[in-house]
Parts: structure tokens; sequence; C-alpha cells
């Protein structure tokens, strides 16, 4: 890095000959245009514009001047940048004197850069989790100053790309960070592509995939409950219906029993035999009335029941058609954005998987709320009839 800075903006070709020599030397600033630091080259680059005298000098003063300036931009440059040991000895050496920078820009600045450059290898090895990159990190700290360079410079690139590919890996399906088809569909077409589009993927894609499995997953849990509930509707109306017909046909039985029970009682008057056996048969009659109370009250529970499981059903229904509605109007916008670029091709992928998923849970909620409109109907109509039981056991009551 530092090599860099000095090579292309502040490495000056040696001094150049004495002004008292003739003629007049032009190679020099030449050399110097060509390869001093941008202080020298303007200074040159003037020189050679002007007169013989201003070509003088530049030879005799020009040129000290110009190359302190482009030191001392060096040594501003090293200052700026963020390793603290070279930013403290490039400030000391500007604070003390020319002579002072120009020593630390020549070769003083080695020892602080590589001071920094351990520092920064080891703040690598100890905030960076990937397994490539700690190994890396840790063989450069055991070597030499230029490995630490070539670490930095292209190793640290390399290893972190590798522990990229391993952190997608585990997010395919069956590894230990997947959460579902979508960020295994993803997570395949990050490690097909380019290592930014790589690193775009864990930094934001992921997110992306993972919340869109959660979606799915949320979706198929509540329509499943809703179609269980609606199934457990059926069964508990269908029973109650049962009950209820059953209860209201004995009950209907027993009125009559009781009924006949008490005209023949009526018509044995004072005949005791008659009369005891028309009342064991009205005491039979009236027994049977409350059995059929009984069981009518029972059918009624079970119609409550089956309404309260129908109206669970219900409500896990609306909540997965309002999350699949959603599902879909996210797709449509999704879609939308994404097509104001090119780069946003995956977004829009995944918008129309999203867009499908919706319409297929929509139909699948179409049968539950089909299902369970009948079993709210069967709930209801054994409500009617456990009523229907309840007073005709009354009235066989009554009538015994």
């Amino acid at each position: 890095m530092l090599s860099l800075v000095l090579t292309a903006a502040f490495l000056y070709p040696a001094a150049p000959a004495s002004a008292d020599e003739a003629p007049v030397d032009r190679i020099t600033p030449i050399d110097d245009l060509k390869n001093g630091g941008p202080s020298v080259r303007k200074a040159a680059e003037l020189a050679l514009l002007g007169t013989e005298q201003d070509i003088r000098s530049y030879l005799t003063t020009g040129f000290g001047e110009a190359l302190a300036s482009d030191e001392l931009a060096a040594a501003q440059a090293l200052a700026s940048l963020d390793g603290p040991t070279t930013r403290a000895a490039a400030l000391q050496a500007m604070a003390t004197s020319p002579e002072a920078v120009k020593a630390f820009v020549d070769e003083g600045w080695r020892s602080s850069w590589n001071v920094d450059e351990r520092v920064r290898v080891t703040r690598i090895l100890d905030t960076t989790a990937g397994p490539t990159v700690k190994t890396a990190a840790a063989a450069a700290l055991s070597g030499t100053a230029e490995e630490l360079e070539a670490f930095l410079s292209t190793g640290y690139e390399k290893a972190a790309y590798a522990d990229d590919r391993i952190a997608a890996t585990r997010m395919l399906t069956g590894g230990p960070s997947n959460s579902g088809p979508v960020l295994n569909t993803a997570a395949q077409e990050a490690l097909a592509g380019s290592p930014e589009e790589l690193q775009e993927f864990l930094s934001y894609g992921q997110a992306v995939a993972r919340a869109r499995d959660a979606e799915l997953a949320s979706l198929r849990s509540l329509t499943q409950q809703a179609k269980q509930a609606s199934e457990t509707t059926a069964r508990e109306a269908l029973a109650a219906t049962g009950a209820s017909t059953r209860a209201a046909n004995a009950a209907v039985e027993a009125k009559k029993a009781a009924q006949t029970a008490a005209a023949e009682t009526k018509a044995a008057g004072g005949a005791a035999k008659k009369a005891d056996a028309a009342a064991g048969r009205a005491a039979d009659a009236a027994k049977g009335a409350a059995d059929a109370a009984r069981d009518a009250v029972g059918a009624s529970n079970a119609a409550a029941r089956a309404a309260r499981v129908a109206s669970d059903a219900a409500r896990k229904a609306t909540a997965a058609a309002s999350a699949t509605a959603a599902a879909a109007s996210r797709a449509q916008q999704a879609a939308a954005n994404a097509r104001t670029g090119a780069g946003d091709a995956k977004t829009a992928r995944i918008a129309a998987q999203a867009a499908r998923d919706a319409a297929a849970a929509s139909k699948e909620l179409d049968q539950v709320r089909a299902q369970r409109d009948r079993a709210l109907a069967e709930a209801e109509k054994a409500a009617n009839a456990a009523k229907g039981a309840s007073a005709d056991a009354d009235a066989a009551a009554a009538a015994a």
C-alpha cells in the first residue's frame, strides 16, 4: 500500500547536475518531469517552458524546494492512514525539521509501518470468525514483514472468500444454517456467482430468503391448523347431530308413553290394579323423559363445543388468508421494485415464487372455508335439535 503511494506520487529522481555547467542542462528537468512527485513535476514543467535562467534557477534551488514539498506531502499522506504508530512517527518528523521529514519518507517509515501492519492483522484475527481467515492471519503473524503485507494485500481477500463459501454451503438444504427451500435456492445461486454476489447474499440476501422461508412456514402452519380445526368441527357436529336426534326421538316417545299412561290411569277409575299399572308406566315414562332430557343437554353441549371449534377454525383460516394476502402484496411490490434495475433480478424471481405460493395457499384456504361452513351448519342443526329434544323432554315430564 505505502509503496504504491511513494512510487506513484512522491518518488523523486537523483539530485540534478550543477547549474554552473554549460550548456544548460535540460535532460535533468525532463527526467524530473517524467519521474518526479507532483511538486517536482510542476516545477520542472515551468522551468522547461521558461528561459535558460529559469532552468538554472530550477537546478540550483527550485528542485530542492519542490522536492521538500513532495516529501512533506508524502509524510502527510502517511499520517492520514489508519496506523497509529506510523501516524505518530510522521507527525513527529513534520514537527522536527525538513531533514527529519526526508529521513522519515526515505526509509524511516518502514519500522513503524510494520508495527501497524501487525496490529491490522491481529485485529482481523480477533474479530473474524471464519476459520480460513484465522488460519491465514495466524500464519502471517508468525512470518516476516513481507508475509504480513502479502496477507493484507491479497491473502485476506482470498481467505475471506473461502470462508464466505463455507458459510453459504452451510445454508443449503440439510445444512445447520438452512431455514427452508427459498434460502437453499438463494445460496446455490450465490455460490455459483462472483465473490461480490456471494458477499451481497451473506450481507443482505440471506435475510430476505430466511424471511420468505419463515413466511411460507407460517402459512403452512396456519393452513394446517385451520384444516385440522375444521375436521374436528365436522366430527363434533356430526356427533352432536346424532345425539340430538336420538334425544329428540326418545323425548317424543317418552311424551307419548306418559300421555298414554295418564289416559290409562284416568280410565282405570277405582280399579286399583289398573291404576297402579298405569302409574308404573307413567313413572317409567317420566324416567324416560328425564333420560331424554339429559341426552338433550349432552347433545347441546356437543353442539356448543363444535361451534367453538368451528369459530377457532374460522379464526385460523382468516389469519392464514390475511398472511396469504400480505405475501401476495409483498410479491407484487418486490416485482415492481425489481423492474428498476437488472441487479434486482433475484428479487424478482423470489417475488414471482411468492405470488405462486400465495395463489396455491389461497385455493387451499377456500377449501378450508367451505369445510368450516359445512361444519358450522351441522353445529347449528345439532343445537336446534337439542332445543327440540329438551322441549319434548319437558313435555314428557309434565305429562307424567
